[in-house]
């Protein structure tokens, strides 16, 4: 099954940056996206907020930059994540990162 996602964003808020008890960094920011779409012949007004999670070394280095008002493009897959009361929110699991502006 394909699982797969490219968004184009501005991060709304401060990247949190973590270690897990394993030694694996994490990078989670929210993104926003608004844009034009066409649908069955109309334009309509597309927008969303969506949690980004970036994990690994590779991204380590690469995410330093990042700051509130960035624009930013992700490709990666969506994932359900449970917080700890219990709810659950999709999230984008990053497998790239480019910087925009």
């Amino acid at each position: 099954m394909e699982n797969s996602l490219v968004i184009v964003g501005t991060l709304t808020k401060v990247p949190r940056y973590r270690k897990s008890p394993s030694g694996i960094e994490h990078c989670q920011f929210w993104l926003s996206h608004r844009s034009q779409q066409t649908e069955a012949g109309f334009v309509r007004s597309a927008q969303c907020f969506i949690a980004v999670v970036a994990s690994g070394d590779k991204f380590s280095k690469q995410l330093l930059p990042l700051e509130m008002g960035c624009t930013v493009r992700v490709r990666g897959f969506l994932q359900t994540q449970r917080s700890r009361n219990g709810e659950s929110k999709l999230v984008l699991h990053a497998q790239h990162i480019e910087l925009l502006a």
